[in-house]
């Protein structure tokens, strides 16, 4: 997550031009030759090196008949499939976390209201994916950002009605971005992207980006 002025931006330039060409290949392998043989430069154009690196490493996974998305174990997700959403940050300022960590102002508002109670552990439960998905998606996540969210105007009170924390959930092989605002100065408000589907096998993976 992170808290940002203009949370999404129109590609041009490069990027535009390296996005086209891949949405042109009809195949797997002339995706990944494509994305493979991309020059870039990591120190000056970190982005383009991560679009080279991210495509090169997600095409490769298609590569055998037998190897599709149902092979890998929920845990496996999230290391395997969507390591690009992590490694974008990379040369960055931005501290790309992992798992079920909170941001340092989510912990800091926990602990603050935390009473002796809370220290007990809780058993652990099973629950179901859609379950899961609704806890950490639309109640853990919203919480988390609307604290950072908190921390940084009271940081820079001038950016109360500029300010966005963008976040998102990842759910077994589901992905969906969030966007908290305060528009008015007093209630926040999340704008939810449609949730993307990552790839099922080598043929999904080449329509994601012909379509």
């Amino acid at each position: 997550m992170a808290m940002v002025h203009q949370p999404f931006v129109i590609l041009t330039g490069e990027w535009k031009q390296e996005l086209d060409s891949l949405e042109r290949k009809i195949c797997l392998k002339d995706i990944y030759n494509h994305s493979r043989a991309i020059e870039h430069d990591l120190e000056n154009k970190p982005l383009i090196g991560w679009l080279s690196t991210s495509v090169t490493s997600l095409s490769s996974l298609f590569f055998h008949e037998l190897n599709t998305i149902d092979n890998y174990m929920e845990s496996d997700k999230m290391y395997w499939l969507w390591f690009f959403l992590n490694t974008i940050f990379d040369n960055s300022s931005i501290n790309a976390i992992g798992k079920e960590k909170s941001s340092v102002s989510n912990a800091m508002i926990r602990n603050f209201k935390r009473k002796v109670s809370a220290v007990e552990e809780m058993p652990d439960r099973r629950i179901g994916r859609k379950t899961k998905k609704t806890k950490h998606g639309g109640f853990k996540l919203p919480h988390v950002m609307k604290d950072m969210l908190l921390t940084g105007i009271q940081k820079n009170p001038s950016m109360i009605y500029k300010a966005h924390v963008v976040g998102y959930n990842i759910n077994g092989s589901t992905f969906q971005l969030m966007d908290m605002v305060c528009p008015q100065g007093y209630v926040t408000r999340i704008r939810r992207l449609n949730q993307l589907e990552f790839p099922s096998d080598k043929y999904d993976f080449v329509k994601g980006f012909v379509f």
